[in-house]
């Protein structure tokens, strides 16, 4: 039986337009007026190959090589062709983003739909994810497009590996794989796909893999993981020259990681209250409660 149903799709992706549709008047704001406003590079289509070997913010000193940690090349490329609709002005901008948006919440009723949870479901749960309050800074702050691109190519990514039956289907799990380097080239946490495919390919109905399946199954996903590094190194080096030293351990490092997925996951349930900014301490002294917090929530789930 098809999992999908095409006006299912239409209508997800018509749900998230109608849903953002009033940041179209939004102004440049914030980061939006350099990136946007004074930023040269965006001005001609010619610059887009060189967005890819630079970091995305060497137009603010482009004598000072190597000076952030952000490669976000699509980002520029993105802005490239807002420009080219309506130079400054933020209505192409917004959107680009806005269509974007609706195409990641397609996306996620795919993926919802080929897990198996029906059409129904599919579409309520795409639904829900087009409207989340959570999402209105990704999506009505111009500056935060690699959020929303990323998500596209990561669901688009994941959609295709289920399609693939776990690597079974050579056409859909090569796709998938190289749905992961635009996802990368959007924002760096995409590099968490695959040990989320990892972690798919225990369901029940990948029953059957052994320990070199699953190792063979990632491969392509390695690769394109080993191509965004290069480029990435190529682009910034390994350490960017205008970094503070941040003195952190490695496990301060990964339990960040648990207690800001704890907060996503807690805000998707209880949206309130939103804030432009929210700032996490850094060292796991500072946060033990919440990230213990939101590492419960996370298993807990993820257990469920």
């Amino acid at each position: 039986m098809n999992p999908y149903r095409p006006w299912h799709l239409a209508a997800v992706v018509l749900i998230a337009l109608i849903t953002y549709a009033n940041s179209i008047s939004g102004q440049l704001v914030w980061d939006d007026e350099t990136q946007i406003g004074k930023n040269p590079v965006i001005r001609d289509l010619a610059n887009v190959p060189s967005a890819f070997g630079q970091p995305f913010w060497s137009f603010v000193d482009p004598d000072t090589p190597n000076r952030s940690n952000f490669y976000r090349p699509l980002q520029t490329v993105w802005y490239t062709v807002g420009y080219a609709l309506g130079g400054i002005r933020p209505e192409p901008y917004h959107a680009i983003s806005i269509t974007i948006h609706g195409l990641a919440s397609a996306a996620v009723y795919l993926v919802i739909a080929e897990l198996g949870f029906g059409p129904a479901l599919a579409l309520l749960g795409a639904a829900l994810f087009a409207t989340h309050p959570i999402h209105t800074e990704a999506v009505s702050w111009i500056a935060a497009l690699p959020d929303v691109a990323c998500g596209f190519f990561y669901f688009t990514s994941l959609w295709m590996f289920l399609k693939s039956d776990y690597g079974r289907r050579r056409g859909w799990w090569i796709a998938s794989a190289l749905a992961l380097l635009p996802a990368l080239l959007s924002k760096e946490m995409a590099v968490t796909l695959p040990a989320i495919l990892l972690l798919l390919s225990f369901r029940s109905s990948a029953s059957g893999l052994r320990t070199r399946d699953r190792v063979q199954m990632l491969v392509p996903y390695g690769a394109a993981v080993a191509v965004y590094l290069a480029m990435r190194i190529h682009a910034l080096g390994f350490v960017a020259t205008n970094q503070t030293p941040a003195n952190a351990s490695p496990l301060d490092w990964i339990t960040m990681g648990f207690r800001a997925w704890g907060e996503y996951l807690w805000l998707s349930f209880v949206p309130y209250p939103l804030i432009a900014f929210r700032m996490v301490p850094l060292h796991l002294a500072d946060r033990a409660g919440a990230t213990l917090l939101g590492t419960a929530l996370v298993v807990g789930l993820g257990w469920w």
